[in-house]
């Protein structure tokens, strides 16, 4: 008998971490995104990563303390919750759309919109589930940070 794996509903699953809540965000943002700091004008704010980032394995949290789930956007210039990953630690995080991704695949930045993808030069996240594609946009899976 198979074993149907649901959908965890939060963004973070376990592990070490450090919460950032001070900083606001850039752009309207969906939690699970891979953010990085962003320095403009004089003012540090989350945005949706670039490509190949080299920082640390950010990711956008649900805005829990709003009574908002993990579906719900962040405004620009809402304060956020992000989860700095340590190393071991688990998310529920976006994958861009595309090829199939196995257990163990090493996943990095896919560009500016905050979604992981194989074949990064700089791998953040090993996946922990397969993902058969073509698979929509928007798509999460479990993926730990390394």
């Amino acid at each position: 008998m198979a074993i149907t794996r649901n959908n965890p509903n939060t963004i973070w699953l376990g592990g070490d971490r450090t919460v950032v809540g001070d900083i606001a965000v850039v752009a309207a943002l969906v939690p699970g995104a891979l953010v990085q700091r962003d320095y403009v004008t004089g003012v540090v704010r989350w945005k949706a990563a670039a490509a190949d980032i080299d920082g640390p394995p950010a990711v956008l949290l649900e805005q829990a303390y709003v009574n908002q789930g993990y579906a719900t956007a962040y405004g620009v210039g809402d304060l956020a919750d992000v989860a700095v990953l340590h190393k071991g630690a688990t998310a529920w995080m976006f994958v861009a759309s595309g090829a199939t991704i196995e257990h163990g695949d090493l996943l990095g930045s896919g560009g500016t919109d905050g979604q992981l993808k194989l074949g990064a030069t700089k791998a953040l996240f090993t996946a922990l589930e397969r993902v058969v594609g073509p698979y929509a946009a928007g798509t999460r899976i479990r993926v730990e940070a390394l």
